[in-house]
């Protein structure tokens, strides 16, 4: 799937509703961190001025945290 498709249903779901992870350090993909940087780096171009770096950042922690916590 194409980041922009990505980033089009964030934008339609909404920040609050998504989890961010990727599986960049596997044996055929990028390396981690560098892949997972890129990533965060290309998508948040694609959603700057829409989502805040607040939300951004929570897809990525606090949105999983609250997932496993049963919120």
């Amino acid at each position: 799937m194409a980041l922009e498709a990505f980033a089009e249903a964030i934008r339609k779901t909404g920040p609050e509703r998504v989890l961010l992870s990727t599986d960049f350090g596997q044996v055929n993909s990028d390396p981690f961190p560098e892949g997972s940087v890129r990533y965060a780096m290309e998508l948040g171009a694609r959603l700057d001025g829409v989502v805040s770096r607040t939300d951004f950042l929570a897809m990525f922690s606090d949105n999983g945290r609250q997932a496993l916590a049963g919120r």
